[in-house]
């Protein structure tokens, strides 16, 4: 658990994971009942994350992640969970995969949007413990809304999820090999009006995404996305849910496909 901030972390002091010089293959294996392996964003009493962190497994790929749930029967799996108002955060040669395909659960495929109470104009999310999705790396955003009231009680700004960088990974046996959905519309109280709170200006590049059910790359609400040289096969969806595609691009459309 690495949401919030971490003292003395920022642009100029920036924090870089790799392996040992000559190491070919570190193996981590990341044991989660909760289905998330590495997790980044706001914490529950709304302290923002620093950012500015890489996990490089350098020109051989040698970080190798295997998320393990420890428990039956959990709705979710996400190696890498990339929560509210993450930012500045880097994912690269790596490989991740589940432990099983049991842990990797894979028709775990919901798409969680926000919904809309016209009677009191008002949005409202899911949970993160209520998402039912699978994803190698999963990219959410959520406003500061206290679950219970509907309301931003600590009057904490709500801050997009940006600038993150995920390349030249390698991403197998997920539900979706890479996943980002945005918080879309938001009505903001001082300007009496809707602003667009998209995820944007992210980076899926050159990643390598086999053997998932739904989608290799889902984007939902998300802006200026770079999306290119990615390899995405095997992608087969024998569930309920419909769709098999390579990317998908869906809800509050703006991403850049650059060739």
């Amino acid at each position: 658990d690495m949401r919030g901030e971490i003292i003395g972390s920022g642009p100029d002091a920036h924090i870089t994971w790799m392996p040992a010089p000559g190491k070919t293959d570190v193996h981590i294996t990341l044991q989660s009942p909760s289905g998330f392996g590495i997790q980044y964003g706001a914490t529950v009493d709304d302290i923002l994350p620093s950012g500015y962190m890489t996990w490089d497994g350098g020109p051989h790929g040698a970080l190798r992640f295997t998320l393990e749930q420890i428990i039956t029967g959990g709705n979710r799996a996400a190696l890498f969970f990339l929560g509210r108002g993450a930012h500045d955060y880097t994912i690269r040669n790596c490989r991740l995969e589940p432990a099983t395909d049991i842990d990797g659960r894979k028709e775990n495929l919901a798409v969680t949007l926000p919904t809309f109470n016209q009677s009191f104009n008002q949005f409202g999310f899911a949970l993160d413990d209520d998402l039912n999705i699978s994803a190698g790396i999963l990219i959410r955003n959520t406003p500061p809304i206290d679950p219970t009231s509907g309301l931003n009680l600590n009057n904490v700004d709500t801050v997009r999820n940006e600038n993150l960088n995920i390349e030249r990974n390698v991403i197998r046996n997920f539900g979706y090999g890479i996943a980002s959905i945005g918080i879309g519309p938001l009505y903001v109280v001082g300007k009496n009006n809707y602003e667009e709170f998209h995820n944007r200006r992210n980076r899926y590049v050159g990643n390598s995404i086999s053997d998932v059910t739904r989608a290799g790359i889902l984007l939902a609400y998300e802006n200026e996305a770079a999306v290119a040289d990615n390899n995405i096969s095997d992608v087969v969806n024998n569930s309920s849910t419909p769709h098999a595609v390579g990317i998908w691009v869906t809800a509050g459309g703006g991403a850049e496909l650059v060739e």
